[in-house]
């Protein structure tokens, strides 16, 4: 679930704690109790000081035995890490003939790379009679977090004097295990539990929060990179105390959802800290920055695109932030809005904002989603309040491809208004208005026309511009989800086999109707158990995606609702964007660990695509996500999860509701706003426009309520060869000090010398995507040159300097080589004026 930068941090703040307590990083990577590893984790262990990963959460896999206890991990990079799991807590000696088939050692001069599609059987030929004669058990209760009993203790020494085993260290453990390294096979996948796959949605309000968290804390980093280097305050320290907060609340059981009420009312509160503080420094950055003249009929806002590539699309304006409580009479004014070259923008009142409200930086900070979480549990008043807002609280103003803002720069809008009434439905840009007809609405945008099913709200029908249509069906699905063992832990394997009927359509209106947007919305009739469903399907003019708000007052017991979409073609693999590039998964069974028994819902972020053959044309349909993180895919048919509803874990007498507050007793009842979007149109090669569109469909503009601060005092050129689009820019950032304490080697980072203050470090991390060699040049702007450029591990210790080439030094910038799928950190040093 955390993001790829989330992975970052969390490796780079266990490891400096490390450094200042004890002065050396740890070569062991300890992950007990965790629910699956994505791909490119091995290469992050290992820009991180790891040489050895732990864990053991595979003996809880529900059909398949995973193959290995030892092996190599690789990530995609090639990057490797030598990993060790082990059984169940302090049962081992039950399971020592497990052992013994799972402790491979291959035969000598063999080499073996696998992944869940290869032929396991085929790969048995190359192994070794003989089998690895190291066998660990970290034992203690509750997956080893508890600590051992003195029982176990007692067991324990029981083998020791015996002979069969030896009371050691985890350290000693793989110095026992390094000198069989290269007979180990290699595992070149993901690390997927077959378990626990319900973690990936129970409890929508941690993952909502957890990634609008994600997406502020980035762009805040790129906005101070912005203020340090226009001579103003540093505040990277500041915001790595922040980011531990996100970092804390994705602990296990935390950002699972597995975890009892207390911890999402504490949750949402160090949330709600969290935003405020990072809204006061956008404010305070901004308070640097010359005001626009004072004037009661215009304001100019700048806009920032943080992304390496360069984007249009919507930028919510909220009218309470713009007009404060003269935003009650938002519609009896008339908006315009242009740039500083007089060159104008579509803008439309609108009752809702596109991103989730805390997301847009030029809207008003609101309450977290799930504050006091589930103390009301009827969320029928929130439901009708965000459904029929007093009045159109919103500007969204369109920024076309055409006009699109470059990569990590920013533009000066010029919002201003007069009396007047409001125009709708009119200009050059104005979308068609919705067209009825029997039991269906059609609306469409010149890039996707889509048919809306009166009766039970599902998009029969999507058409790409040319009218070829792409997808039959799209629209939310319901199956019994029964109660288990782990009830907030886990999915039922045989959902599928028991649908729930979904409330049909009680009343449809078109509520938002112009030149940026229009959106139908339709109201369901309450289910059995009172869940109220209101659609809000919408196109934004100009692009290929449908957009889909499905807003609920979620009241059922032990129901699992998801998102269904169902291209006209076929297909048997599913692209899943992960936090680096893609995973290509079978979404037809190929063998027993493809099988639907054993992966029936598998992590996902951000987006989704199958491609097939629609009249002599390959098709892509992507399914985009916000802030849902678990899907299935059966031949091409994509199934999102949006929520469960299972039972709360047992509370112990430390738990703080009184009897004024009752304790709920199922998890995620009230209103949620559940987003998802399909983007349809013929295939490009590689996964680039999927990735983008993802991306902005969870991160809006970065905005200031002011005229243009400092730009970046550089442009990236991305010079591909051919690999356009596989290299990003996942973060920049101030450089960190270096870790406190005498121990930490001096050499390790950079320092400022005497006299140097104003020639800070900037970080840029750059990963490549689709495995291409791509090159990408940081050009410097005048008055601006590069004085120095080194490459950092992932703990921004010093790799390697200009004399070995990475990266290259160039008349102008710096000249970056990325390798495939290479994450990569550079730290420039800029001459400022």
């Amino acid at each position: 679930i955390p993001s790829l930068e989330s992975l970052v941090r969390q490796r780079a703040a266990g490891q400096r704690f490390y450094l200042e307590e004890l002065g050396f990083v740890s070569e062991i990577a300890w992950a007990d109790d965790v629910f699956g590893f994505p791909h490119c984790y091995p290469q992050i262990l290992a820009k991180s000081g790891a040489k050895y990963f732990y864990t053991n959460k595979f003996c809880y896999n529900e059909v398949n035995k995973f193959p290995y206890h030892a092996m190599r991990w690789k990530s995609p990079d090639g990057s490797e890490v030598l990993l060790y799991w082990m059984q169940h807590k302090n049962s081992w000696a039950r399971w020592l003939k497990t052992f013994r088939d799972l402790s491979v050692l291959l035969q000598p001069g063999a080499s073996v790379e696998l992944d869940y599609m290869a032929d396991l059987d085929k790969a048995r030929a190359s192994f070794s009679d003989k089998v690895l004669p190291v066998i660990g058990n970290m034992f203690g209760h509750g997956d080893g977090g508890n600590g051992p009993k003195p029982a176990e203790i007692i067991e324990q020494l029981c083998w020791h004097h015996q002979g069969f085993t030896k009371l050691g260290t985890t350290a000693e453990l793989f110095s026992m295990l390094e000198p069989f390294r290269q007979r180990l096979p290699t595992w070149n996948d993901e690390l997927y539990l077959e378990c626990h796959q319900g973690t990936l949605t129970s409890i929508h309000m941690i993952k909502e929060n957890n990634r609008t968290a994600e997406a502020l804390l980035r762009s805040i980093e790129i906005l101070n990179v912005h203020h340090v280097l226009a001579g103003g305050k540093d505040y990277q320290p500041e915001i790595n105390d922040l980011w531990k907060i996100c970092l804390f609340n994705q602990f296990h059981d935390v950002l699972p959802g597995s975890s009892i009420p207390e911890v999402y009312r504490d949750a949402a509160r160090e949330y709600q800290a969290l935003f405020k503080r990072l809204y006061e420094i956008r404010d305070e950055i901004a308070s640097t920055r010359p005001s626009a003249k004072a004037s009661n009929t215009r304001v100019s806002i700048t806009i920032i695109n943080d992304q390496s590539w360069p984007r249009g699309g919507v930028v919510t304006v909220g009218l309470g932030a713009l007009l404060g409580e003269e935003a009650t009479r938002a519609g009896n004014l008339v908006f315009s809005v242009k740039d500083t070259e007089g060159r104008p923008y579509p803008c439309q009142l609108v009752s809702f904002p596109h991103h989730d409200a805390n997301r847009e930086w030029s809207a008003r900070l609101g309450q977290v989603t799930g504050f006091d979480y589930q103390k009301n549990l009827d969320g029928n008043a929130d439901l009708e309040t965000f459904v029929h807002p007093l009045y159109k609280g919103y500007l969204w103003i369109l920024v076309s491809r055409e006009m699109a803002v470059r990569e990590f720069g920013q533009r000066e809008l010029i919002i201003s208004w007069q009396e007047g009434p409001a125009e709708i439905g009119t200009g050059q840009n104005a979308m068609k208005d919705a067209c009825t007809a029997g039991e269906r609405i059609t609306i469409e945008n010149g890039a996707v026309s889509i048919h809306v099913d009166t009766q039970n709200a599902n998009i029969n029908g999507s058409m790409a511009s040319d009218g070829t249509t792409i997808v039959k069906s799209a629209g939310i699905t319901m199956y019994e989800d029964p109660q288990s063992k782990f009830d907030a832990w886990n999915i039922d394997p045989m959902y599928h086999e028991h649908p729930v009927a979904v409330p049909g359509v009680e009343s449809v209106l078109m509520d938002n109707a112009g030149p940026v947007v229009t959106s139908i919305l339709l109201k369901t009739r309450p289910s059995a158990a009172g869940t109220l469903f209101y659609h809000r399907v919408y196109l934004v003019t100009g692009q290929p995606i449908v957009y889909h708000d499905i807003l609920v007052n979620w009241q059922e017991n032990h129901k699992l609702l998801k998102y269904k979409v169902e291209p006209v073609f076929s297909a048997d693999m599913v692209s899943c964007g992960m936090q680096v590039g893609a995973i290509t998964r079978a979404s037809v069974p190929k063998n027993r660990f493809t099988d639907y028994k054993a992966k029936y819902e598998y992590p996902v972020q951000q987006w989704a695509s199958v491609e097939g053959c629609v009249d002599g044309k390959t098709a892509r349909v992507t399914l985009l996500t916000r802030n849902k993180y678990g899907m299935f895919c059966k031949g091409s048919t994509m199934e999102l999860s949006l929520l469960k509803s299972a039972h709360f874990e047992r509370h112990t007498p430390a738990a703080t509701l009184d009897p004024d507050d009752p304790r709920p007793q199922l998890i995620d009842r009230g209103f949620w706003r559940l987003s998802v979007a399909t983007m349809i149109g013929n295939a490009q090669p590689g996964w680039v426009d999927s990735w983008r569109a993802g991306e902005e469909f969870n991160t809006p503009f970065s905005s200031l309520p002011c005229p243009n601060p400092s730009p970046l005092p550089f442009d990236f050129d991305f010079d591909f060869d051919g690999c356009d689009g596989s290299a990003i820019i996942t973060a920049v950032k101030m450089l960190d000090t270096p870790p406190a304490g005498v121990n930490p080697h001096p050499e390790w980072f950079l320092h400022a010398k005497e006299g140097e203050a104003r020639l800070p470090w900037l970080v840029c991390r750059l990963a490549e995507q689709e495995g291409k060699r791509p090159v990408v040049r940081m050009l410097a702007k005048p008055p601006f040159h590069v004085l120095d450029c080194v490459e950092l591990d992932l703990l921004e210790r010093v790799l390697g300097t200009t004399s070995n080439a990475t990266p290259e030094r160039t008349a102008d910038g710096i000249s970056i080589q990325l390798e495939p799928h290479e994450i990569k950190t550079i730290a420039v040093r800029l001459k400022m004026p």
